[in-house]
């Protein structure tokens, strides 16, 4: 399992933190390194919420996930991260990279809405289900999608363990 990306990404409110912080406890014996969107940005002391800032960071978080891979780390990335570019880079650079997507209801997005994104007026506000404002662009491919309104953090960390597993065995029954 080392050596490879598990890129988790879905709107704000999604579940990727929860689910990332999940997969990272089922799979420690892997060490696995957990690189959260928010607290990236934090660290990285970058505040540029523009179309173009938030695209650059993207570009970067797939940098840092893919040298850690190449280093051996089992890298969970949890990030908005909508951009296909972004997504056709960590295809087209990383040998070992599963892309699961997370896409809860409107309802449900609106309910966790804790940093208050969806509210009339703010950046987010009906871009959960126009795709539009700010350039929303889900994943085309990505090898798991889970309803995270519908499913436990721990039983979508679990499914996803079984795929990876199964992917190093060779012998996926999903398809993609």
């Amino acid at each position: 399992m080392k050596g490879q990306v598990i890129w988790i990404t879905g709107m704000p409110g999604s579940g990727k933190t929860t689910l990332a912080k999940a997969l990272q406890q089922i799979t420690q014996e892997h060490q696995p390194v957990l690189l959260d969107g928010d607290k990236l940005r934090q660290a990285l002391n970058n505040h540029d919420y523009s179309l173009a800032g938030r695209k650059a960071l993207s570009q970067q978080y797939a940098g840092l996930a893919h040298m850690l891979a190449e280093q051996g780390h089992l890298v969970i990335v949890s990030v908005v991260a909508m951009y296909r570019e972004v997504h056709a880079w960590n295809r087209a650079n990383m040998t070992r990279y599963t892309e699961v997507l997370l896409k809860p209801s409107s309802e449900v997005l609106i309910q966790r809405n804790k940093k208050g994104l969806y509210l009339p007026g703010s950046d987010f506000h009906q871009s959960h289900t126009e795709q539009d404002q700010l350039k929303i662009e889900y994943p085309l491919s990505p090898e798991i999608i889970f309803d995270s309104g519908s499913q436990t953090p721990e039983n979508m960390a679990k499914e996803l363990l079984e795929y990876l597993n199964q992917q190093d065995a060779g012998k996926s029954q999903y398809a993609r």
